[in-house]
């Protein structure tokens, strides 16, 4: 039976490319997919995973726009890193839908009160989202599974010598997920920093050829332009979330 998930991303090109594996995957049930402000500001994160989805033909999953800041300070966006859209590089198509009329917390309550099962949620942004769902909706903490995150680091950051971008974003709000009580799921730098891609990868997906795969190929062009290693390896953070296992 496929794993029922809630997908809580900031696309950016990491989450773009885990949107694709994650909705390929016969292992996984994507229920909603919520966008968090981080790489971009939050309309464009918004915007970019209604891109994709219309890219994946994917317009039946429910979307919908979370929190514009942190919970207690700025935001702080990655457009350094990942262009002035948030995905710049491939020409994606426009949007072909609109996002549920709900808040990103309203349509994960939502998704976890229609459940039959526990569902477990992926974050791969900042964790302001989660922590305004589990701090306005303690009742549903038995509905989740688990929550597996993108951040963190057991050593150097990404953004700071000590801090990873993801929980540096909003501290305040990854405090409330750590301390929850529900199983969480940490994938930190010194996991993902181990997940490469190297050009050879790149081209290997260019070379299937159809509109999907022409589309991962440029982001991940325009990817290693900023996470380009010594060995000409591409570290892809957010991918490494998409699936996890349910023995985790």
């Amino acid at each position: 039976m496929a794993l029922p998930i809630l997908l809580d991303c900031d696309p950016g090109h990491d989450d773009a490319i885990a949107i694709v594996l994650a909705l390929a995957s016969p292992e996984l049930d994507v229920k909603a997919i919520t966008s968090s402000a981080g790489n971009q500001t939050p309309e464009k994160t918004l915007r970019n995973v209604l891109r994709m989805l219309t890219l994946l033909n994917r317009t039946d999953i429910p979307v919908a726009g979370g929190a514009v800041k942190p919970l207690m300070r700025e935001l702080i966006i990655a457009d350094n890193v990942h262009g002035e859209s948030g995905l710049d590089g491939p020409a994606l198509p426009e949007p072909a839908f609109a996002p549920q009329n709900c808040t990103a917390v309203e349509l994960m309550a939502k998704t976890l009160r229609e459940s039959a099962e526990p569902v477990t949620i992926v974050s791969t942004g900042p964790q302001t989202n989660v922590a305004l769902l589990l701090n306005s909706h303690p009742e549903l903490h038995s509905k989740i599974a688990r929550i597996v995150i993108m951040g963190g680091a057991m050593g150097l950051g990404n953004w700071t010598p000590a801090a990873e971008f993801n929980i540096y974003v909003d501290p305040e709000a990854a405090e409330i997920v750590f301390q929850s009580g529900i199983p969480v799921v940490m994938a930190g730098l010194d996991v993902t920093h181990k997940a490469q891609i190297h050009v050879e990868d790149t081209e290997r997906f260019r070379a299937i050829g159809n509109p999907v795969s022409t589309i991962v190929a440029e982001l991940l062009d325009f990817f290693l332009e900023y996470h380009k290693t010594k060995n000409g390896a591409l570290s892809v953070h957010r991918c490494m979330t998409h699936a996890p296992s349910p023995g985790c």
